[in-house]
């Protein structure tokens, strides 16, 4: 918009100054300051643009110098003029134009460098070849300008559409880069949030689960309670106890004849495990015996548990041979298996149970039958069987036999101390 105001402004102009033959009156300007040389310029300037204007007269080139064709074109002495130096044209230029007015002196002080004027006068120009009026060029000037001007602005304008195709198309791609980015992260955002969830219903999922599993287990244990204590109806539940040679062993062997009761050992039962490595369980107990580490309670009750559902059916009473060995060992048993009824403690001083071991290790080749070793033996014994008799003994279920005696002599009392739990049980039945 404002190339073309300017173009505009540009075209007035020319048309003012082609009008009003600008051109023209400044080159008879010129030419008349050049022949007559007045002292003060401005006073001849403006003395020739009056009489030019109150004349009326054709504006040419010699305007303000005088020619022929009477004293109406021609310019009387500047009286402005005060250099004695400077002379009014020579009379002849009233009457004809064949000499031109010889050049005034140049004051003193003022003179400067000129080329020389030749002095011989030149040819009077004949009125046809006078200069002619610029005015058919100026025309032709202008037509070319203005067409030059149409092709600047053309070219122009085809510079700035393409710079403003540019700006347009880099802020149409960084629009439609916007909007994809958007479109791009809505989608992210929803595989994102789809993934998530399928992550949380998983995680819910699993939960669920295993929820359900620690139900269907705790039903599962509690069936197996249920089972196990239906199985074990009337069926006396038994721990045996008694130090390293007292002599247990063989009354077991006696009260399974008798009675028919299923021997437990958690000694036998832990290397019964060991020895089955094509199961995870056996794995883990012969890894835990080979590294030397202490069998857990819950590991042994797991093992007893599912020796005593293998076998209740056929049993008609378990004897649970060196178990338990503490006082929570045995309440959680209870607990979690089956009642305890009775404890058989078998009793043996401590002399008599070195003197049987020695001479079982001379027959038997143990390595810990000897008497250090059975002397810290001992001791550990006592050290844990002493609470579990006192606990046992509050609640009326601990019965003591002398087995420093004969096996056949301590047999009848363990007869006589089963026969009122057998008829106890069989009542129960």
């Amino acid at each position: 918009m404002n190339q073309m105001n300017t173009n505009a402004n540009t075209e007035l102009a020319k048309d003012y100054i082609a009008k009003r033959k600008i051109p023209q009156l400044f080159e008879a300007l010129i030419t008349g300051l050049m022949v007559h040389k007045p002292e003060d310029h401005i006073d001849f300037i403006i003395e020739s643009l009056t009489r030019h204007k109150d004349g009326n007269q054709q504006l040419k080139w010699d305007t303000f110098i005088g020619r022929k064709g009477g004293m109406n074109n021609t310019l009387v002495p500047l009286k402005t003029s005060t250099n004695t130096n400077v002379t009014s044209p020579p009379p002849s230029l009233h009457t004809e134009l064949t000499r031109p007015p010889k050049l005034d002196a140049i004051p003193t002080g003022k003179r400067e460098e000129r080329p020389k004027i030749e002095d011989q006068p030149p040819q009077s120009p004949i009125p046809d070849q006078l200069p002619q009026s610029p005015i058919p060029n100026q025309q032709q000037q202008k037509v070319d300008d203005h067409q030059q001007q149409k092709v600047d602005d053309h070219q122009q304008q085809k510079v700035d559409d393409h710079q403003q195709q540019k700006v347009d198309d880099h802020q149409q791609q960084k629009l439609d880069d916007h909007q994809q980015q958007k479109v791009d992260d809505h989608q992210q955002q929803k595989l994102d949030d789809h993934q998530q969830q399928q992550v949380d219903d998983d995680e819910q999922q699993q939960v669920d689960d295993d929820q359900q599993q620690q139900v269907d287990d705790h039903q599962h244990i509690k069936t197996e309670e249920v089972d196990v204590k239906d199985l074990l109806k009337g069926k006396p539940i038994i721990f045996v106890g008694g130090g390293p040679g007292s002599g247990k062993g063989t009354q077991c062997e006696k009260m399974i004849e008798k009675y028919g009761f299923t021997h437990l050992s958690a000694g036998d039962l832990i290397r019964a495990a060991t020895q089955d490595s094509t199961t995870e369980k056996g794995r883990y107990f012969n890894e835990a015996m080979s590294q030397g580490k202490l069998i857990s309670t819950e590991d042994i009750l797991g093992l007893l548990k599912d020796a005593i559902q293998e076998r209740a059916n056929e049993a008609s009473g378990f004897l649970i041979d060196g178990f338990p060995r503490r006082v929570d060992q045995g309440i959680q048993f209870e607990q979690d298996v089956a009642p305890c009824d009775v404890l058989i403690y078998f009793d043996v001083p401590d002399e008599i149970m070195i003197e049987r071991l020695t001479k079982r290790g001379e027959t038997s080749g143990r390595i810990d039958d000897n008497q250090e070793t059975i002397a810290k033996r001992l001791v550990t014994f006592h050290e844990q069987t002493t609470p579990i008799l006192g606990h046992y003994g509050k609640q009326g279920k601990l019965i003591t036999i002398d087995a420093s005696r004969e096996p056949d002599e301590i047999f009848a009392d363990v007869s006589d101390a089963l026969t009122g739990l057998m008829e106890q049980k069989q009542v129960d039945e």
